[in-house]
């Protein structure tokens, strides 16, 4: 197992980081001649997920296994 599925993501520093390594990576794909615009798309409704996963832990949400199997952030945050 890597280590993101051992420990899941929590703190919403750790979201944000995410979040923002999606948008980098949607933003250089921008950039080719020919991006790939469903990648792009999914990149930044994931960094979107991951963004507001981070504010609402920041103001008191936690985050609960049940919930968040319902989300396809947790699923990629697994690796599935």
């Amino acid at each position: 197992m890597n280590d993101r599925t051992e420990h899941p993501v929590k703190t919403p520093g750790e979201w944000l980081r995410y979040a923002e390594g999606d948008l980098g990576v949607a933003e250089r794909e921008m950039r080719y001649q020919e991006p790939a615009y469903r990648t792009i798309c999914f990149l930044c409704q994931s960094a979107a997920e991951k963004f507001l996963k981070g504010y609402l832990i920041a103001q008191g949400w936690t985050l609960d296994e049940k919930d968040a199997r319902h989300c396809p952030a947790y699923w990629i945050m697994r690796g599935l």
